[in-house]
This record gives structure tokens, C-alpha cells and sequence, in this order.
């Protein structure tokens, strides 16, 4: 009984340990504004592929998929859609695993 009950706690640790990974967070994005089409430096925290599967910008109602043209674990390089409207968006993560979109306090200006 002893050990079963060890072997579960061992199991249990190791779940928790992969289950509670770092979320992705942008912390500045440099420029703060662009034009359509224009690439921008995000810079954060647990920015990985397998953390950080895709990047959007956001004003709430219309998303805009960035093309992610490199990626570290402390920065990501995207470039805006040609085709998105002037205005002022969010940046949003969509997690590596697909199964979560994460709006993030970062702001961009699209001229």
C-alpha cells in the first residue's frame, strides 16, 4: 500500500510540474505605431513556439492574424496584415497547444 500511495504522489507531482507551465506574456512592443503591413518587436516572457503558437491584433470585435518572422523565448517579430485598418489594437496570443486565445495589455498604433 505504502508504495502505491508513492507512486501516486510521484505521478501527481509530475502532472502538476507540466500542467502549471508559465503562461506567454507580452510585456512592450516596439514601435508602438506602424502602418499596415509594418513589422514589430513584442517582447515579454515564456514566448516559445510551443507557448506561443500564433499572434493577432485585436480591437475587441475584428481580429488580424501577424505573420510570426522570429521568435525567441523573450521576443517575437510579427509583421501586420497589409490589409488591417487604422486604429489601435490589442496584441493577443493564441497558445501553442491551439486551446486558448490570450488578449494581452500591449498596444499597437496602425496608422
Amino acid at each position: 500500500m505504502r508504495r502505491v500511495c508513492f507512486l501516486v504522489a510521484m505521478f501527481m507531482a509530475a502532472w502538476a510540474a507540466g500542467a502549471w507551465q508559465a503562461s506567454p506574456k507580452f510585456t512592450a512592443v516596439e514601435p508602438e505605431t506602424g502602418k499596415a503591413g509594418a513589422e514589430f518587436v513584442v517582447k515579454g516572457e515564456n514566448l516559445t513556439k510551443d507557448q506561443v503558437g500564433e499572434v493577432y491584433l485585436t480591437d475587441g470585435k475584428n481580429d488580424s492574424k501577424c505573420q510570426i518572422t522570429d521568435q525567441q523565448a523573450q521576443t517575437i517579430k510579427i509583421k501586420a496584415a497589409g490589409d488591417v485598418k487604422p486604429g489601435r489594437y490589442s496584441l493577443m496570443i493564441l497558445t501553442g497547444d491551439k486551446s486558448r486565445f490570450i488578449e494581452q495589455p500591449v498596444k499597437v498604433n496602425i496608422e
